[in-house]
C-alpha cells in the first residue's frame, strides 16, 4: 500500500461530501427561483385579470345603459334616433379608449354615433355578434373579433348587446369597439425582465396583442392562432382556468408561462418570464457556491500534502537518529521479519559475528545460532510472528 493512501482517504471523503452538499445548494436555490418567478407570474396574471376585467365590465356596462334607453325610448313609442345618437355620443366621451359605440337596427343598419362613417349606411347584418344577437335575449354579451363596424380601421374587440322590446322580439345590437392595442400600454409598463412577454387571447387561443411582439414572428400577430400541438393548447386542455407551461416560442426563448382565464369572459391571459432572465442571480450564486466549494476542496488537498510531507519527514528524521543510534551502538542490534530473516545490521554485530551487512542482511537467523542452541533459534522466531518488537538473542 502506498505511505500517502492513509492520507488521502479522509481528504477525498472530505472532498466528495463538499462537492456534493454543493451541488445540492445550487440545485435547491435552482428550484428557489423557478418557484420565484411561477409566483412572479402567477401575481402579474391575477393583476391582468382584474384590469381586463375591470375594462371589459365597464364597456358591458355602457353597452346595457345603452340599451336601456334605446328600450325606453321604444316602449314610449316616442323614439327618436337624435337623442339616441346623442346618448351614444356623450357614452363614448366617457370611455375615450373605445372606438365607437353605436346601434344597428333589426336589418343591421348602423346609427352614426360618434366615429368615422362612409357614404352609405353601414351594415352589419352578416358579422358574427348580429346573428348571435338575434337568438334572443338570453344571447347575453356577444364579443366578436374584426373591423369596427362603422367604417375600416384597426383589428378590434367587438363588444355587442341585444336589443329587444319588452315582448322579445329582436330590434336590433347596441356594440362598443376596442382596438386590440389599447392593451399596449398597460402591458409594456409590467417589469416582465428583457424578454418577457404577456399576451392576452380569445378563449380559441388566437392572438388579440402581445407585448411586445415577436420580431418577424407571424404567430405574434393580432389574430394569429396556435396549431394543435402548442404547449399552450396542451395544457388548456388539461387545465382550463389556469395553469403553468415551459416552452420555447418561436424566437427561440424558453419561458416559464403562467395563464389565467379572464374572469367572466371568454379570453386568455398569459404570462411568461425568460429563463435566462430569472436565472441570472441564480447563476451567479451558483458560480459562488462553486468557487467556495473549490477553495474549501483545494484547502483540503493542500492540508492533506502539508501533512504527508510533515508526517514524511518526522518519519525519515526519526529513522535517520535510530539508523545512527543502531550503528553507532557498541553492541550487536539486529532486525529480524517476522519469519526469521535478518532485516538489519549494525556495527556491533559485525564485530561480535564477524559478518558484514551486505553478507547477512536476508539470511535466516539460524545461520548465527549454534547447532545445540536451536530450538533457541526457534523459538525466538515464534516470539517475532506473535508480533514482540524486542526479543533478546
Amino acid at each position: 500500500m502506498p505511505a500517502w493512501l492513509p492520507y488521502a482517504v479522509g481528504p477525498t471523503l472530505i472532498a466528495i461530501l463538499v462537492t456534493v452538499l454543493a451541488g445540492v445548494a445550487i440545485w435547491t436555490e435552482q428550484l428557489r427561483y423557478r418557484e420565484r418567478a411561477a409566483v412572479a407570474t402567477q401575481n402579474i396574471a391575477r393583476l391582468l385579470d382584474a384590469h381586463v376585467a375591470d375594462r371589459f365590465d365597464k364597456i358591458d356596462a355602457t353597452l346595457r345603459l345603452a340599451a336601456h334607453e334605446y328600450a325606453r325610448d321604444y316602449a314610449s313609442g316616442r323614439a327618436n334616433p337624435e337623442h339616441i345618437n346623442q346618448f351614444l355620443v356623450a357614452q363614448q366621451k366617457a370611455m375615450p379608449e373605445l372606438l365607437d359605440l353605436r346601434i344597428a337596427d333589426a336589418q343591421g343598419l348602423v346609427r352614426p354615433g360618434k366615429g368615422p362613417t362612409g357614404a352609405n349606411p353601414v351594415s352589419v347584418a352578416r358579422r358574427a355578434y348580429f346573428i348571435g344577437a338575434q337568438a334572443g335575449p338570453a344571447s347575453g354579451l356577444i364579443i366578436d373579433a374584426g373591423l369596427p363596424p362603422g367604417a375600416a380601421g384597426p383589428m378590434a374587440l367587438v363588444f355587442a348587446r341585444g336589443l329587444y322590446s319588452a315582448e322579445g322580439r329582436f330590434l336590433g345590437v347596441v356594440c362598443a369597439s376596442l382596438a386590440s392595442d389599447q392593451f399596449g400600454p398597460a402591458l409594456s409598463e409590467l417589469d416582465l425582465g428583457s424578454r418577457g412577454t404577456v399576451a392576452l387571447r380569445r378563449v380559441d387561443l388566437t392572438l388579440v396583442q402581445q407585448f411586445p411582439p415577436t420580431a418577424g414572428a407571424a404567430s405574434s400577430d393580432p389574430g394569429a392562432g396556435i396549431d394543435a400541438m402548442d404547449p399552450l393548447r396542451v395544457a388548456v386542455g388539461q387545465s382550463p382556468v389556469a395553469g403553468y407551461y415551459l416552452a420555447s416560442s418561436s424566437d427561440g426563448v424558453e419561458r416559464s408561462n403562467v395563464y389565467r382565464r379572464v374572469r367572466g369572459y371568454p379570453f386568455y391571459l398569459v404570462v411568461g418570464l425568460a429563463t435566462d432572465d430569472y436565472l441570472e442571480g441564480w447563476r451567479a450564486n451558483s458560480f459562488m457556491f462553486s468557487a467556495l466549494a473549490g477553495l474549501t476542496i483545494a484547502l483540503i488537498l493542500i492540508a492533506c500534502v502539508t501533512l504527508y510531507r510533515t508526517a514524511t519527514r518526522q518519519v525519515e528524521s526519526i529513522s535517520s537518529r535510530y539508523s545512527a543510534m543502531m550503528q553507532n551502538s557498541p553492541d550487536a542490534i539486529i532486525g529480524a521479519s517476522a519469519v526469521g530473516l535478518v532485516t538489519s545490521w549494525n556495527r556491533g554485530a559485525t564485530e561480535l559475528f564477524g559478518y558484514s551487512a551486505g553478507e547477512i542482511i536476508g539470511q535466516p537467523l539460524r545461520t548465527l545460532v549454534a547447532p545445540e542452541r536451536e530450538d533457541e533459534e526457534a523459538a525466538l522466531v515464534e516470539r517475532l510472528m506473535r508480533g514482540e518488537s524486542r526479543v533478546p538473542f
